[in-house]
């Protein structure tokens, strides 16, 4: 996913201090917690794939099933999440 960031649109369902924080972010990634996501539906893209990410994976796969039940089909979960992410020792950023 890494090498085709420019191909895909991310989604992070995490809180804006989990975005902000220690994990930090993949850049470009548009944030929407969980929480907010069934209600803002319409400001997620749909002109490229998308991928969901959260810390770990859970609340990503969640939204990934929220995402297909709303007519989202081109959306995987990142699975692993952030964690993953930074244990793979990929790019990421903490400014919002």
């Amino acid at each position: 996913m890494a090498e085709h960031l420019e191909k895909v649109n991310v989604l992070d369902v995490r809180s804006i201090s989990e975005y902000t924080g220690d994990l930090g972010h993949i850049a470009n990634a548009q944030l929407i917690p969980l929480d907010e996501l069934q209600s803002r539906l319409q400001e997620i893209p749909t002109d490229r794939p998308l991928i969901a990410v959260c810390r770990s994976g859970r609340r990503s796969a969640q939204a990934t099933v929220l995402l297909q039940k709303h007519g989202i089909h081109q959306v995987v979960n990142l699975r692993g999440g952030m964690l993953a992410w930074q244990e793979a020792k990929l790019p990421v950023t903490r400014s919002f």
